[in-house]
């Protein structure tokens, strides 16, 4: 069975180094790439970068890193 990647949808901003990262693993999981958890690790830093920005709240970075970055795709 083939994966599919689905953003998640938000009600707030996502900055654009973190919809990069986003687009990238989007692109990898649809592609069957293998570097999925590089990606993933990507997003990870961009959350934090955009945490430590005061860009994201601390309950919009949780749930990012829920769904982008703890999920296994």
């Amino acid at each position: 069975m083939e994966k599919k990647f689905k953003e998640l949808e938000v009600d707030f901003f996502i900055p654009p180094i973190l919809k990069e990262s986003i687009q990238g693993l989007k692109q990898e999981v649809n592609s069957g790439g293998l570097c999925i958890d590089c990606w993933q690790d990507d997003i990870r830093a961009s959350i934090n970068i955009c945490l430590n920005d005061g860009v994201l709240s601390e309950e919009q970075g949780e749930l990012l890193r829920n769904y982008y970055y703890r999920q296994i795709f």
